[in-house]
């Protein structure tokens, strides 16, 4: 195994504000769930087709499943972004553009902890809205924002890290 050069890097600007918005995210799901919790229904919708229509229930309980992963994928990318001698890269890693890539590397960690922090959080948002209409209908644009965010975020960063 090749030894990665081991350099401490001091958070950049855009790492603390994706800290905070990722904070501020996750804060924003405990006073979501705090105050439509007593006005949710029973039965909830938790899955969805691809039209956006509800297809799944489950009990109110449920609707802490979304905060639950979006804390664990906190938790992960925030340890992750610790030791980024320690993530794998699409270029390989020599003591001329190490630092360049660990910060590259820790830039998407940041970047994708706050989007999926909040893109969850939104989709949560959704489903408290969805419960509580008539009619079950998400519409099927979160599924492609979600989906189409994660991958412009991935893009953006390969465009980066494969630039000489």
């Amino acid at each position: 195994m090749e030894k990665k050069p081991d350099i401490n890097l001091e958070k950049s600007s855009l790492e603390r504000v994706c800290e905070v918005l990722s904070l501020g995210g996750l804060a924003f799901f405990v006073i979501l769930i705090g105050v439509t919790w007593g006005k949710l229904p029973a039965t909830i919708p938790i899955h969805f087709d691809l039209a956006g229509k509800a297809d799944g229930w489950g009990s109110k309980a449920t609707i802490l499943i979304l905060p639950g992963i979006a804390l664990f994928i906190y938790a992960t990318m925030t340890l992750a972004g610790r030791s980024p001698k320690n993530i794998n890269y699409p270029v390989r890693i020599t003591p001329e553009n190490a630092e360049r890539q660990y910060r590259l590397a820790r830039h998407l960690l940041a970047v994708m902890k706050a989007a999926v922090v909040w893109g969850l959080l939104g989709l949560t948002w959704l489903i408290i809205f969805t419960a509580q209409s008539p009619t079950p209908d998400l519409g099927s644009w979160p599924a492609f924002v979600l989906v189409g965010a994660v991958f412009a975020i991935l893009a953006g960063y390969l465009v980066r890290a494969l630039k000489k």
